[in-house]
């Protein structure tokens, strides 16, 4: 990746100090490549470990799987720098948008040594119900 769209790429993205919830996550061997890099499909079961972990944070009851009525709608990554095998990293989560049917949340995969940001994934989330089918009033 070229330097001038790394600087782009980070400068989009919130500032690690912006974020207010943090999970170190516990890299699995099967989660790497043959190179020793971290799969591209595992960086989205690190960030749903972190929505998970932010849910239970930001919710004061416990979270009742039967009533759940936020739906992913939309989900996008950016791949910043690979993540190498023994490398330690965080997860960092924060809401950046609410409208009246959903959500917006950036995760950010980042090296908890160095804080070197190792990928960006923005969600979309919308108040669903299932009964009726469609997009409610958070």
């Amino acid at each position: 990746m070229n330097n001038d769209k790394s600087l782009e790429i980070a400068s989009a993205a919130l500032v690690t100090s912006a974020f207010h919830h943090r999970i170190t996550v516990q890299p699995r061997w099967n989660d790497f490549d043959m190179l020793r890099r971290l799969n591209n499909t595992s960086y989205f079961d690190y960030f749903d470990l972190g929505k998970t972990a932010y849910f239970h944070a930001v919710i004061a009851d416990d979270i009742d799987a039967t009533n759940v009525n936020a739906v992913i709608a939309n989900v996008n990554a950016t791949f910043v720098a690979p993540v190498n095998y023994g490398e330690p990293v965080d997860v960092l989560t924060a809401v950046i948008a609410i409208s009246e049917h959903s959500f917006y949340l950036e995760q950010q995969l980042v090296n908890n040594v160095t804080g070197e940001m190792k990928c960006r994934c923005v969600t979309a989330m919308v108040s669903f119900d299932f009964k009726q089918g469609g997009a409610i009033p958070l």
